[in-house]
Protein backbone atom coordinates (compact mmCIF):
# COMPACT_ATOMS: atom_id res chain seq x y z
CA UNK A 1 0.00 0.00 0.00
CA UNK A 2 1.26 3.46 -0.85
CA UNK A 3 2.00 5.61 2.15
CA UNK A 4 -0.27 8.85 2.57
CA UNK A 5 0.29 12.00 1.51
CA UNK A 6 -0.62 15.50 2.54
CA UNK A 7 -2.06 18.42 0.17
CA UNK A 8 1.19 20.23 0.78
CA UNK A 9 2.94 17.25 -0.91
CA UNK A 10 0.44 15.95 -3.08
CA UNK A 11 0.24 20.09 -4.09
CA UNK A 12 4.06 21.08 -3.52
CA UNK A 13 4.73 22.37 -6.90
CA UNK A 14 1.53 23.83 -7.63
CA UNK A 15 2.38 27.58 -8.33
CA UNK A 16 5.14 25.85 -10.63
CA UNK A 17 2.76 24.02 -12.92
CA UNK A 18 0.32 26.94 -13.12
CA UNK A 19 3.35 29.07 -14.57
CA UNK A 20 4.13 26.39 -16.84
CA UNK A 21 0.43 25.90 -17.79
CA UNK A 22 0.25 29.45 -19.17
CA UNK A 23 2.56 28.75 -21.66
CA UNK A 24 0.51 28.41 -24.88
CA UNK A 25 1.62 25.42 -25.86
CA UNK A 26 0.87 23.25 -22.94
CA UNK A 27 -1.72 21.44 -22.02
CA UNK A 28 -2.62 20.05 -18.53
CA UNK A 29 -4.30 16.39 -17.62
CA UNK A 30 -6.57 16.91 -15.23
CA UNK A 31 -7.70 13.30 -14.29
CA UNK A 32 -4.97 12.47 -11.85
CA UNK A 33 -6.90 14.62 -8.95
CA UNK A 34 -8.60 12.23 -6.92
CA UNK A 35 -5.09 9.52 -6.91
CA UNK A 36 -2.69 13.24 -6.15
CA UNK A 37 -4.78 13.26 -2.95
CA UNK A 38 -5.24 9.95 -2.06
CA UNK A 39 -5.03 9.28 1.59
CA UNK A 40 -5.34 12.93 2.69
CA UNK A 41 -8.95 13.63 1.42
CA UNK A 42 -11.84 11.93 0.18
CA UNK A 43 -14.95 12.41 -2.34
CA UNK A 44 -15.97 14.87 -3.08
CA UNK A 45 -11.97 16.45 -2.61
CA UNK A 46 -12.96 20.11 -1.55
CA UNK A 47 -9.54 21.17 -1.01
CA UNK A 48 -8.41 19.71 -3.88
CA UNK A 49 -11.54 21.26 -5.52
CA UNK A 50 -9.93 24.77 -4.45
CA UNK A 51 -6.92 23.45 -6.46
CA UNK A 52 -9.05 22.60 -9.21
CA UNK A 53 -10.68 25.98 -9.91
CA UNK A 54 -7.36 28.10 -9.53
CA UNK A 55 -6.04 25.94 -12.29
CA UNK A 56 -9.26 26.65 -14.17
CA UNK A 57 -9.24 30.53 -13.50
CA UNK A 58 -5.79 30.74 -14.36
CA UNK A 59 -5.92 29.15 -17.76
CA UNK A 60 -9.21 28.25 -18.78
CA UNK A 61 -10.90 24.96 -19.43
CA UNK A 62 -10.13 24.75 -23.26
CA UNK A 63 -6.47 23.41 -22.45
CA UNK A 64 -7.44 21.15 -19.64
CA UNK A 65 -7.43 17.21 -20.70
CA UNK A 66 -9.24 14.36 -18.72
CA UNK A 67 -9.31 10.98 -19.27
CA UNK A 68 -10.56 8.50 -17.30
CA UNK A 69 -7.51 6.81 -15.35
CA UNK A 70 -9.57 4.17 -14.91
CA UNK A 71 -8.94 1.13 -13.30
CA UNK A 72 -5.78 3.37 -11.35
CA UNK A 73 -8.74 5.72 -10.01
CA UNK A 74 -10.64 3.07 -8.50
CA UNK A 75 -8.11 3.69 -5.76
CA UNK A 76 -9.64 6.77 -4.31
CA UNK A 77 -13.15 6.92 -5.93
CA UNK A 78 -15.44 4.92 -7.81
CA UNK A 79 -15.60 5.75 -11.57
CA UNK A 80 -18.72 7.98 -11.02
CA UNK A 81 -17.21 9.63 -8.58
CA UNK A 82 -14.19 10.51 -10.97
CA UNK A 83 -16.67 12.06 -13.83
Amino acid sequence: MEPAQTLTTAFRQWDSLLDLAKEANVWVKVSYFPEAVLGSETYPFRRAQQHFERLVQSVGTSRLIWGSNFPPVARACSYAQAL
